[in-house]
């Protein structure tokens, strides 16, 4: 009986066997295209122009609101006083005594009830009275004053132009430096001459 050669049986049921893969290497993930931005040296440079011009155009407009703010104080203390001193030139028929810079006069206190003329005046410098006999204004026919602001202190100097100034005068007066009753004296300080009403 010839030998039988020993070979698996294999049922018709078993499905054959997959082929083994080789091992497979990992690539690695693809790197992100490279994104040019928008944006080149002239770009930057007229972005960053246009801010600079931005803050001087927003600085220089406060540095306007700021000086505007100024001239309304210094005209409001100018009306104040004038009014003042013009009610004590009526009743007293006389100007008060010269002063020297930032002391009221005796006697104009209760005139200007709320000032306090040791303080800075807003624009520098401190408010001063001075009697008018003549000199810089012709001899006075009614009791007259002069309140002007001076700054012999260089730590409180005088820090309005001349067109603060003429702004100022438009406001309480004529707008002309060179007439009417507030003018610019000495060092270019600005005077206002108040009289007796008649």
């Amino acid at each position: 009986m010839p030998a039988l050669s020993e070979s698996p049986v294999r049922s018709d049921s078993e499905p054959p066997a997959a082929p083994i893969a080789p091992d497979k290497q990992v690539s690695p993930a693809p790197s992100p295209p490279l994104v040019r931005s928008p944006w080149g040296p002239f770009d930057f440079l007229l972005t960053g122009l246009v801010l600079a011009l931005m803050g001087a155009a927003v600085a220089t407009s406060l540095q306007h609101s700021h000086r505007r703010n100024v001239q309304a104080r210094v005209v409001q203390d100018f009306k104040t006083i004038a009014a003042g001193l013009e009610a004590y030139l009526r009743d007293h028929d006389a100007a008060p005594p010269d002063t020297v810079a930032g002391t009221l006069p005796p006697g104009l206190a209760p005139y200007l009830k709320g000032m306090d003329w040791s303080v800075p005046t807003p624009a520098g410098g401190h408010y001063r009275l001075t009697t008018v006999g003549g000199g810089e204004t012709a001899p006075a026919a009614r009791p007259t004053a002069m309140i002007a602001i001076a700054a012999f202190s260089s730590t409180e100097p005088f820090r309005l132009s001349h067109w603060d100034l003429i702004a100022i005068d438009a406001q309480i007066d004529d707008g002309n430096l060179n007439t009417g009753n507030f003018r610019t004296g000495f060092n270019h300080w600005p005077y206002l001459v108040v009289r007796a009403p008649p």
